[in-house]
């Protein structure tokens, strides 16, 4: 459920769910990273876990494919 791109109100809220559940942060804290990350999870979840700014998440993310596990350990092979 991860790969949230918040369009409505309702997303955003399931958004911040997802951040204070997965990382145990406040409220408020999850509000700021989702706004920093353009109201996406994905980018969000690496920018708090790896303490990556948006380009650099969405470079990591890119790189692994979408995979936030990945683009957080940045260990994936270059080819």
């Amino acid at each position: 459920m991860a790969q949230v791109h918040m369009q409505n109100t309702k997303l955003v809220e399931r958004g911040k769910r997802i951040l204070r559940g997965a990382w145990s942060i406040e409220r408020a804290t999850a509000v700021e990273t989702i706004k920093s990350a353009g109201r996406s999870v994905p980018v969000a979840m690496v920018m708090l876990k790896a303490k990556v700014d948006k380009p650099e998440a969405v470079r990591r993310l890119a790189k692994s494919d979408g995979n936030v596990r990945l683009a957080i350990e940045d260990n994936v092979m270059e080819l």
